[in-house]
């Protein structure tokens, strides 16, 4: 195993991408990338921290960049095994949740930008000022709660 900076200095120079890499301390547990894959995908151990979701972000982009992938995806394991909820680990990472299910549909974008979000207990919450799309709006949760359960090791509910 190697940590996510080593693994990222291992191809490119690039100054921004590989201090993005050092801000988000984990290991590189796996990496695929082959067709099935459609593009790099990473298997990290966060070793205890969660990351800023703004900074898993700009890794993606800069890794998209620097590969010329079109398709980057995160598989984060390791979180804090203290008795924090699962939402309190999560909302940290709503930026990263966020833009991935809006490079899925990018109606979703909407309903973040008008958005108001935060947690409760063990649940992701979102308030809308004005209700935009019912089918929208369960579209947007299904999405979060499938990204939950396919990228992350914790999960929790969203409710509107």
């Amino acid at each position: 195993m190697i940590y996510l900076d080593e693994f990222v200095q291992s191809f490119t120079i690039n100054e921004k991408l590989l201090a993005k890499a050092q801000l988000i301390r984990a290991r590189v547990l796996h990496v695929r990338m082959d067709a099935f894959a459609k593009g790099l995908e990473l298997t990290l151990d966060l070793q205890g921290t969660v990351p800023a979701g703004n900074d898993l972000v700009d890794l993606e982009n800069g890794l998209r960049s620097e590969l010329s992938l079109t398709h980057i995806r995160l598989f984060l394991s390791g979180f804090p095994k203290d008795k924090t909820t699962g939402a309190v680990m999560i909302y940290p990472l709503l930026p990263w949740v966020f833009s991935a299910v809006k490079r899925e549909n990018p109606l979703l974008g909407t309903l973040v930008s008008s958005g108001r979000f935060g947690f409760a207990d063990n649940v992701l919450t979102g308030h809308l000022y004005h209700s935009l799309d019912a089918d929208l709006e369960k579209d947007f949760v299904m999405r979060i709660d499938a990204f939950m359960h396919k990228y992350l090791e914790v999960q929790c509910p969203f409710v509107w």
